[in-house]
């Protein structure tokens, strides 16, 4: 990769020349389109299966505030999320509309809430995503200094490679994200 400093002394960062081959650029973009199309389409359809099922779900109080004005279903887990989960739990079975219903309605938590708290939640969320965040690298840097005996010299030699460690904080932050959902 090539680096050009710019010649105007305003700036000092480097400016970066990408060289993109030729040969990647229509049939590549072309495939990759397709591709996300096919995938928005088949997202588009699955949502549509179940929709009737999230209109079911809708109470005639908000669970937080027991409004019965503007109220809307709100579901806990995103769609992308079961989407993902239900491809890599049946590949390799056939696709039928009557799997995929049953499976969206057993990993699926559905609430009702008026608009207000639907807002108040969905900020909630956001936050303690953040803070979540934080916290799992946290606990998962606690769990490493205390992981291994000190006696096993190849598994203190392996802890101190960075490249093991950043495996066990991905795998100790993918287990306690999979506890606490």
């Amino acid at each position: 990769m090539n680096v050009i400093v710019s010649d105007d002394s305003a700036s000092d960062l480097p400016i970066h020349d990408w060289d993109v081959p030729i040969a990647l650029t229509e049939v590549h973009n072309q495939r990759i389109i397709k591709m996300w199309l096919d995938f928005a389409r088949q997202n588009m359809k699955l949502k549509e299966m179940v929709s009737d099922i999230v209109a079911t779900k809708l109470k005639a109080k908000c669970q937080r505030c027991s409004s019965q004005f503007r109220l809307q279903v709100v579901q806990k887990v995103s769609f992308q999320e079961i989407v993902k989960k239900y491809r890599q739990s049946n590949m390799g079975i056939q696709f039928t509309r009557h799997r995929w219903r049953r499976f969206f309605t057993r990993h699926q938590f559905f609430v009702t809430f008026c608009m207000e708290c639907a807002y108040i939640d969905n900020l909630k969320q956001q936050s303690l995503k953040e803070k979540d965040g934080d916290l799992q690298k946290y606990l998962a840097e606690a769990a490493l200094k205390n992981l291994g005996s000190k006696k096993d010299d190849v598994c203190a030699n392996n802890l101190s490679k960075p490249q093991v460690r950043m495996i066990i904080i991905r795998w100790i932050t993918l287990a306690r994200s999979n506890l606490l959902h």
